[in-house]
C-alpha cells in the first residue's frame, strides 16, 4: 500500500509510522516520463503545502459597495467566465 498526501506533515508522520509514503508532488515527479501532462495538474510545490494558522495568504475581498463602484467606473468587468478544466488557458 502507498500513502500519497499533498500534507508535508501526514507524509512525515507516515514515514515515521514505517509506510510507504510520498507527497503528491513527487508521486506526479515519478510519472511525468509516462504522463507529461500531470505536471500542469500541480498547484503549489512541497515546500508550500503547510501554511502556518494566522498567516495571511490572499489579499481580503473587496466588500460589494467597492465592487459594484469599480464596475460602474469601469475598473472592474463583471460577467461570467469559463474555461476548460483541462485547458484553462482557453477561455470564453
Amino acid at each position: 500500500m502507498l500513502f500519497i498526501t499533498n500534507s508535508f506533515k501526514s507524509h512525515s508522520l507516515a514515514k515515521q509510522k514505517g509506510l510507504q509514503s510520498l507527497t503528491i508532488h513527487d508521486f506526479v515527479q515519478t510519472m511525468c516520463q509516462d504522463y507529461p501532462a500531470l505536471i500542469d495538474y500541480l498547484g503549489f510545490y512541497e515546500e508550500e503545502m503547510e501554511i502556518e494558522t494566522g498567516t495571511t495568504i490572499y489579499e481580503p475581498h473587496l466588500d460589494i459597495d467597492a465592487l459594484t463602484q469599480g464596475v460602474k467606473r469601469g475598473d472592474f468587468l463583471q460577467g461570467k467566465l469559463s474555461t476548460d478544466r483541462n485547458s484553462p488557458e482557453e477561455g470564453f
